[in-house]
């Protein structure tokens, strides 16, 4: 069955295979960690991942509440994962820096984060607007 965490949260999701199921080897390699931070990049799942995983539950609890409340087919999310440079201009990463007063790297990761949706996108092309960008700057900046 699961390999990676990325099988894990497919078989919770598809399969919705019993933690009673799950061979030895399987219930060892479950990372909830990573199944949290995997299914958190839905933003539907956001809360959910959050709340699950401030709770601090044992291996088997975590499977069986994902299994019980994901659906049986979880929408596409695509995996954020962390770049070791920014790939954005200076100006964009500044007015990230002014509107939410974090760093330049947490500028980045809130970038990465809104330009992998549409309403996120959306909220930038807002945000740009109010800061007095113009449609055509708008669009070289979040090329």
């Amino acid at each position: 069955m699961a390999s990676s965490p990325f099988d894990f949260v497919k078989e919770l999701t598809t399969n919705k295979k019993p933690w009673s199921k799950l061979t030895e080897t399987e219930k060892k390699d479950f990372g909830e960690f990573m199944t949290n931070r995997i299914v958190s990049m839905n933003l539907d799942y956001v809360e959910l991942a959050n709340d699950i995983q401030r709770l601090y539950l044992p291996k088997e609890i975590s499977y069986r509440l994902y299994s019980e409340i994901l659906p049986r087919r979880m929408p596409y999310s695509k995996y954020i994962a962390k770049s070791k440079s920014s790939n954005y201009s200076e100006e964009l990463i500044r007015f990230i820096i002014k509107e939410y007063e974090i760093s330049s790297e947490d500028a980045s990761d809130y970038l990465d984060i809104l330009k992998s949706t549409p309403s996120g996108l959306e909220a930038l092309r807002a945000l740009l607007q109010k800061y007095g960008c113009d449609d055509k700057t708008i669009k070289l900046l979040l090329k």
